[in-house]
């Protein structure tokens, strides 16, 4: 999971893909693209909290929004911004780990959108909370049990 910073200084301060990768490209650092299942990128927005998950291997792109029923459509300008970003930064540590397969830009584009369904509920403070829940959750499914 990258630090909601990253969301932020691409979407809000107009960031450089080269000014992303030096601050946000350590908690990538000596892993290539192949061996990630997913890029969860969390996202503050006027005081409200999504995420837009990248499937890597399933090239799905998901989002856990508590707030929209439609997040897909809300988010989609930020998200466009996003999936540059978080391709660049996989396609610059594929190169700089000299990676058998290098991340192909401008592929992320052509992937289905979802969302993850949330029962109603008439707190609109609690959607940082609700996201983490969901993220935890989701990522559950990356972990497994082993006999020693």
């Amino acid at each position: 999971m990258l630090d909601s910073s990253f969301a932020y200084q691409k979407l809000k301060t107009r960031e450089t893909y080269a000014g992303l990768l030096k601050k946000w490209s350590t908690p990538l650092q000596k892993i290539v693209s192949a061996d990630i299942s997913v890029v969860y990128v969390p996202v503050v927005d006027n005081g409200h909290w999504w995420c837009v998950a990248f499937a890597l291997k399933d090239q799905k792109i998901w989002f856990i929004d508590s707030m929209y029923t439609n997040p897909a459509s809300e988010h989609s300008g930020d998200v466009k911004k996003l999936i540059a970003a978080v391709e660049y930064v996989l396609h610059w540590r594929d190169t700089q780990y000299n990676a058998a397969l290098v991340w192909k830009l401008k592929q992320m584009h052509t992937w289905p959108l979802d969302s993850i369904s949330f029962p109603d509920y008439n707190d609109n403070h609690a959607c940082g909370i609700v996201m983490l829940m969901a993220i935890q959750e989701s990522a559950r499914a990356f972990t497994k049990t082993m006999q020693v």
